[in-house]
């Protein structure tokens, strides 16, 4: 499990690791370096994923659609 810090000088607690969800929702106009994109996991997948997040402690999500 993860310890949890203060964000800044607030009282709200966040994981010191994140997930980034930028593969989640689109595969086009996203910069990377596959030209031809990247498969979609499914819904059932995402899921798991983020499961697996949560019971790890991580309550940070990215869904930041590119840099």
């Amino acid at each position: 499990m993860l310890d949890h810090y203060n964000l800044g000088s607030t009282n709200i607690k966040v994981s010191p690791l994140g997930l980034g969800t930028i593969k989640f929702g689109r595969n086009y106009k996203v910069k990377n370096k596959v030209p031809d994109g990247f498969k979609l996991p499914s819904n059932h997948k995402i899921t798991e994923i983020l499961n697996i997040s949560l019971d790890s402690g991580m309550n940070f999500l990215d869904t930041s659609p590119s840099y």
